[in-house]
């Protein structure tokens, strides 16, 4: 696939290098919101494919939820990728440092692939 790599992505959302992380490929990369942290490490995913998987948690004044979801490689878009990582996190939770690509991956939600776009598919 070609378009934006996923590190790249990472890396222009503010993600910091991890170097010490679990991952085939390093570095991992790390971000703290204050109430979502997220930990993306490029793996050999549950299809046998080489993908970031993200792991972390998220809280909000009424639930906590741990967050797991892959994305590969590469996106489409720079767009695609920050809704994907957004849509991954949860849509529902706002982030309590300041994020102004937060809310752009809620708006580009129509960047989605098809098969993401319905609301049951929704993770948040």
């Amino acid at each position: 696939m070609t378009g934006s790599a996923t590190r790249d992505i990472l890396q222009l959302l503010g993600f910091e290098e991890d170097w010490n992380a679990m991952a085939d490929e390093r570095p991992g990369y790390t971000i703290d919101l204050g109430n979502i942290h997220v930990e993306a490490s490029q793996v050999v995913g549950r299809s046998l494919r080489p993908v970031f998987l993200f792991t972390g948690t998220a809280r909000d004044h009424r639930l906590r939820k741990m967050v797991e979801f892959e994305l590969p490689l590469s996106c489409e878009s720079i767009e695609q990728g920050v809704a994907l990582i957004v849509r991954g996190i949860g849509e529902a939770v706002e982030p309590e440092k300041p994020t102004p690509w937060y809310a752009l991956g809620r708006k580009w939600r129509d960047r989605l692939p098809a098969d993401l776009k319905s609301p049951q598919s929704s993770n948040g």
